[in-house]
C-alpha cells in the first residue's frame, strides 16, 4: 500500500508526497534516453522500430546506459498496478478518470512513490518514464477494474493471488495489443490526383458529349424547307 495519508472518498484531496530527486544529466552521460525526444527520435530509426516493438519498455535504463532486467521491470509494474489500486480504493480515482484528466495531485502520487522506490525512474527529465508507463498500461488496468468488475473495495489478503494475476493478464494483453497495432498493414493511401488523371485521360467524347453510336442514331434536329415551313427529314423532298 503507497504510503499517503488520504482523505476518505468524497472528500477534498491534498496530497503531499515526497517528490523524487531531479538528477543533474551531466552525472549520467551513459543514459540514452534522458528525453522523451531523444527516445522518440531514436524509435524512427530501423534499430529503434525494431526493439522497440520486441520490448514496450525499452526505454527504461539504469545508470549505465544498460536495458532493466525482466525481473526488475515486472517489480516496477507490481508496484504501479499496487498505487492504483490503493487510488481506487481511496477513491482518488474512478471508472471515468483517464491518465489525461487524472487530478495533478493524484498523479504527483504516482510519480512519487514509483520513482522514490525504483530510482532508474528517475535518470530522465519531466518524469516522462513514469509517465509513459502509465500511458502504456493505465488505460487496460482501468477496462480491467472498472469496466470488468464492480465495486471500490480494496482486494482482500484472500484475494491478492488473484488480483496480481489479472494485473499480469493486463500487462500482458497491453503488450499484445500495442505489437498488434504497431504491425498492422497501413492501407494503400489514396492518390487525391487520381481523379484528375482519369478526367484527363478521358476522350472529349467521354467528357462532354454522347458516344459515337449514340450520335448517329439520334435523328437530327429539324430544320426549315424552301419555303420557310420546318421539315423532320424523313419525307421532304428537299433533304
Amino acid at each position: 500500500m503507497i504510503n499517503l495519508t488520504l482523505p476518505p472518498a468524497g472528500q477534498t484531496s491534498h496530497l503531499n508526497p515526497v517528490p523524487p530527486p531531479q538528477r543533474d544529466r551531466s552525472a549520467y552521460p551513459n543514459v540514452c534516453f534522458w528525453s522523451e525526444k531523444q527516445y522518440k527520435e531514436w524509435k524512427k530509426t530501423a534499430e529503434g522500430m525494431k526493439k522497440a516493438e520486441e520490448n514496450a519498455t525499452v526505454y527504461l535504463e539504469n545508470e549505465k546506459g544498460k536495458q532493466l532486467s525482466e525481473d526488475r521491470v515486472a517489480k516496477i509494474m507490481s508496484m504501479m498496478c499496487e498505487i492504483w489500486h490503493d487510488l481506487r480504493g481511496r477513491g482518488q480515482i474512478d471508472s471515468q478518470t483517464t491518465w489525461t484528466t487524472m487530478p495533478l495531485s493524484v498523479k504527483k502520487v504516482f510519480r512519487a512513490e514509483l520513482a522514490n522506490t525504483y530510482t532508474e525512474l528517475t535518470l530522465c527529465e519531466d518524469s516522462w518514464k513514469t509517465d509513459q508507463l502509465a500511458k502504456t498500461y493505465y488505460p487496460s488496468w482501468k477496462q480491467t477494474w472498472f469496466t470488468k468488475k464492480s465495486g471500490n473495495a480494496i482486494p482482500s489478503k484472500r484475494k491478492v493471488a488473484k488480483v496480481e494475476t489479472d494485473d499480469t493478464d493486463i500487462i500482458q494483453r497491453s503488450e499484445e495489443k500495442r505489437r498488434k497495432i504497431e504491425t498492422a498493414d497501413v492501407p494503400d493511401l489514396i492518390d487525391d490526383n487520381d481523379d484528375d488523371d482519369r478526367v484527363k485521360n478521358k476522350s472529349p467524347v467521354d467528357v462532354e458529349g454522347p458516344s459515337a453510336n449514340e450520335a448517329t442514331q439520334r435523328s437530327p434536329s429539324p430544320s426549315p424547307d424552301s419555303t420557310g415551313k420546318y421539315c423532320d427529314h424523313q419525307s421532304c423532298i428537299y433533304c
